[in-house]
């Protein structure tokens, strides 16, 4: 301890001058003690200083000092020695990825294993590989530890876990994953087989399951790389247990233990309290009545009904909130459970002649007035016949009756009508329910009725064939008559539910949304529908739509470095406190957001943004990104559809694919953007820098070949298509230019008689895409305002244009040794190039002058209907607000034109 005291104190000058900024100064220092007496320690903080030069070839000097360490198994004992090796690969490499692990984490594992009873340092190396995502050497280091340390029960769970990531990592052949993981569930089976052997008697063994979370890493390994029988053997006190029989088929056995788990849920304890209500969890009902429904016994069904009325029973003491769920199963299980949808008994009232229909509106006098009550009943109404539907919706309009809270002393509640079109409301619940009929009506009279047009065999695009169940009148796939109409509704009951004097909001939360928002939200979605039919509904794409900039590219980017760093951080919390599940989610979120469809849009956007400012795009724009992400096979998309208000129908496509208009996110559209952004990177290479002719052609060749299987998709599915017209010009275009400088930079081709004549139809064939796009841009008509389709195709065709000129340069340059043939060639796309920019330069001149000119205002309001929802919106908002709002409108599209200021030739 005193030698390194004494060691600390002497290092203090070097530090200064570090800290300084004086290098030289710092390594003189060092220099000077390694001539004395020669250190680990010293070296390492050499490597740090030279680590931290701005000269390259010291920074260099960092890999190669590492790599001489691991080929030597040099021993480093000294744990802050390794730190500043960390530190320097970190200086020298950003995001050294496998670097450091063959180099930092073979130092932390050659440490630990020379001095395994050093716990603190086995520790901190086994952070440091998980900070790192270096799973072999953590798993290699959580088995010294365990080996070292038998009595620490939770080295054993580290080992196991550790395997189990290893069985996950994508680096590694499907064998070796297959071993570990296998590796994985023997481990822990016999701590599972330990545990169902141990004494009750008695504290459980070190090597056995403790804990849940124990429970939960045992469910998921062997779920992953067991048998269905080894989980049903040991996981039969696992709250999985009903699942596992479910899948298993085991009927009986499940019916009796979700009876059983039902009735524990509605048992009183001594105190007359019920302390056991989470076991009628909706899992444990769904799987009550498959179970149930799987035998199609009396007794069973029997059972059933008996369970969901003890449930139900006002005096049960249960809470509504599981009373919902029993509510729920009983609607499911008379779904389910009848064989007719109609009753067959002519002397019923006319509503029991529809047991379904019944069983909705119970639901919804019951439950209504919960947000989640249309969620809830959306499935079955889509399962009703049209003649069921007809008659829920005859309901909905007439009225129905609510329990109304009652006044104290009161021996009943009350009874208060609400319908579509009265709209009194007293309370919160009052909106929320209301707000659950017009959901139902709309999803009977528009979503499930478009689904049944569009999936029908008769339709024909723009033509009126069908007539509308509802209102009688003619439509394609969307009726304006009855869109119309539930947008009027909602309207008027968000009118009557905001005048209220403050009455109604004041007893909402500060952080609860008004209940009435969801009428504004349904009224948007038909006038966002009636804007659809009336263009072309065949492709859903709103011609008024208005496109957001790109602005905050540049915050997502650290976010996704952000995440990574939080991943690492949490996932060495989580084997700190056990949490093991938790390690394994935390490995899957890193999976998804390491290929996620919006980080490609992040990195792409980001490149072409600065190629129209003529900046260098960052230096880590793509580091979010896995190494060659083009080449991936999938992408996974984060993007939140969820949160979508969506009230449409499942039976067919949700409103955001409905309204969408242009093509979404998906693999192959980032597939199609990274080629491209790829090919441009290869052109644009430094001509200071020597071009490595093979392996560039070998890399072209490659994104040639990606590039021509993206185009085949699209001609194989084109309803599919996944890019605009534009962007699929562009992918042929750049498939051209690909094939022209794999070509012209071949020296052996030049010798075959073809070959004038194959290097002339790739130019034409790039000429005529070049063509394509200057058409798209002459022929554009209403190009003011300039809406997203116009600004998309400007934009496009400039980023084409330019990367072309670009590209002849770097076919003259002297290293890419083109074919002279190509230099003729080459001076025609310069010219088809400098006609698009031209052509894109005098468009933008014309949008904006069109702009520049005034009565905007008024045309935007003009544009509202004088009678309907136009008129209404307006009467509802105030003249001032509309006007306000037409001003923003007309500066949003002013806005939009700004950056085409940048398009210039």
């Amino acid at each position: 301890m005193a030698d390194k005291l004494l060691s600390d104190r002497q290092d203090v000058p070097i530090w200064s001058a570090i800290e300084a900024g004086n290098l030289k100064q710092a390594l003189k220092l060092v220099d000077k003690k390694l001539a004395k007496k020669r250190t680990s320690h010293l070296e390492a903080l050499k490597i740090y200083i030279r680590s931290r030069s701005s000269v390259q070839s010291e920074r260099d000097a960092v890999l190669a000092h590492l790599e001489d360490l691991v080929a030597k198994k040099a021993i480093i004992t000294d744990q802050e020695d390794i730190d500043l090796y960390d530190d320097a690969l970190v200086n020298a490499i950003p995001e050294a990825g496998s670097i450091w692990a063959r180099t930092i984490g073979e130092l932390r594992w050659q440490s630990v294993k020379a001095y395994p009873k050093q716990e603190d340092s086995g520790l901190k190396s086994f952070k440091a590989c998980l900070s790192e995502r270096d799973w072999e050497h953590a798993q290699q280091i959580a088995s010294s530890l365990e080996k070292t340390f038998p009595n620490k029960h939770q080295y054993v769970f580290w080992n196991i876990s550790s395997l189990f990531i290893r069985s996950m990592s994508g680096d590694l052949p499907i064998e070796k994953r297959t071993l570990w993981g296998r590796l994985a569930f023997g481990q822990i089976s016999k701590l599972a087989t330990a545990t169902i052997q141990a004494d009750k008697s008695k504290s459980l063994p070190t090597r056995a399951i403790h804990t849940p979370q124990e429970l939960l890493l045992l469910q998921r390994i062997t779920a992953a790389h067991g048998k269905l029988e080894d989980q049903l053997k040991y996981l039969k006190r696992a709250f999985s247990w009903p699942r596992l029989m479910e899948a298993s088929e085991h009927w009986q056995q499940l019916f009796e233990t979700t009876g059983d788990l039902l009735k524990r849920a509605r048992t009183k304890d001594e105190r007359g309290e019920i302390v056991e209500a989470r076991m009628a969890d909706w899992a444990v009902w769904q799987a009550y009545l498959r179970s149930a429904l799987a035998l199609q016994t009396s007794s069973t069904l029997d059972s059933v009904s008996t369970e969901v009325a003890a449930h139900l029973n006002p005096a049960s003491g249960i809470d509504k909130t599981w009373k919902r769920n029993a509510s729920l199963a009983w609607l499911e299980f008379t779904f389910k459970n009848s064989s007719t949808p109609f009753a067959t008994d002519p002397s019923e009232s006319d509503l029991e002649k529809y047991p379904r229909v019944t069983a909705i509106i119970k639901y919804l006098q019951g439950f209504g007035d919960a947000t989640t009550a249309y969620s809830d009943l959306r499935p079955y109404v889509e399962l009703l016949q049209t003649d069921e539907r007809s008659k829920l919706l005859e309901i909905l309009r007439s009225g129905l009756q609510f329990g109304k809270a009652g006044k104290t002393n009161d021996l009943e509640a009350e009874l208060k009508t609400l319908s579509i079109s009265k709209n009194e409301f007293e309370n919160a619940n009052d909106i929320t329910r209301c707000v659950n009929l017009h959901k139902l009506t709309y999803l009977i009279i528009s979503s499930i009725a478009e689904h049944e047009r569009r999936s029908s065999p008769l339709r024909k695009a723009g033509e009126l064939l069908f007539t509308c169940t509802y209102c009688s009148s003619s439509c394609e796939v969307y009726c304006g008559v009855c869109l119309e109409k539930v947008s009027k509704d909602s309207i008027a009951a968000y009118t009557s539910a905001i005048d209220d004097n403050g009455k109604i909001s004041k007893s909402l939360l500060p952080t609860d949304r008004h209940p009435a928002d969801d009428f504004c939200t349904l009224a948007a979605m038909c006038l966002m529908k009636l804007s659809t039919s009336g263009s072309n509904d065949t492709d859903g794409s709103l011609k008024s739509k208005q496109v957001a900039p790109v602005d905050h590219l540049k915050n997502q980017r650290k976010m996704y470095r952000s995440c990574r760093y939080q991943v690492a951080n949490n996932t060495w919390k989580a084997f700190e406190h056990g949490s093991y599940n938790t390690i394994f989610q935390f490995q899957e979120f890193s999976d998804i957001i390491s290929h996620t469809i919006s980080a490609v849009s992040s990195a792409v956007e980001t490149t072409k943004i600065s190629r129209f400012l003529k900046q260098n795009a960052p230096s880590d724009v793509f580091e979010i990104l896995p190494k060659n992400p083009e080449m991936l096979e999938k992408f996974s998309d984060s993007n939140d559809y969820t949160s979508f208000p969506d009230y449409e129908s499942t039976l067919g496509l949700g409103l955001e694919k409905l309204t969408r208009f242009a093509p979404g996110p998906s693999s192959n559209r980032s597939r199609g953007n990274l080629l491209a952004e790829k090919l441009i990177t290869l052109i644009t290479f430094d001509s200071t820098q020597p071009l490595h002719l093979t392996s560039f052609r070998e890399t072209l060749l490659r994104i040639s070949t990606e590039l021509q299987k993206q185009v085949d998709l699209i001609k194989a599915s084109p309803e599919g298509a996944f890019l605009t017209r534009s962007e699929t010009s562009v992918l042929t275009a750049y498939i051209n230019l690909a094939t022209i400088i794999y070509k012209a930079s071949d020296p052996t081709s030049s010798s075959t008689a073809d070959f004038p004549s194959s290097l002339e139809t790739s130019n034409e064939s790039l000429k005529a895409a070049l063509q394509e796009h200057l058409s798209l841009i002459k022929e554009a008509h209403d190009t003011t305002p300039a809406l997203w389709n116009t600004l998309h195709t400007l934009y496009t065709s400039s980023d084409l244009a330019s990367t072309i000129i670009q590209a002849t340069k770097f076919l003259a340059r002297k290293d890419v040794k083109a074919h002279k043939s190509q230099v003729e060639q080459s001076k025609g796309l310069v010219e088809s190039a400098t006609q698009i920019l031209e052509a894109v330069v005098e468009k933008s001149k014309v949008i904006k002058d069109g702009l520049d000119e005034s009565g905007w205002i008024d045309r935007v309001l003009e544009s509202m209907e004088a009678r309907g929802p136009g008129e209404q919106l307006r009467n509802l908002v105030g003249e001032n607000f509309v006007e306000e709002w037409a001003g923003f409108v007309v500066e949003g599209w002013r806005e939009s034109v700004t950056g085409l200021g940048l398009l210039k030739v």
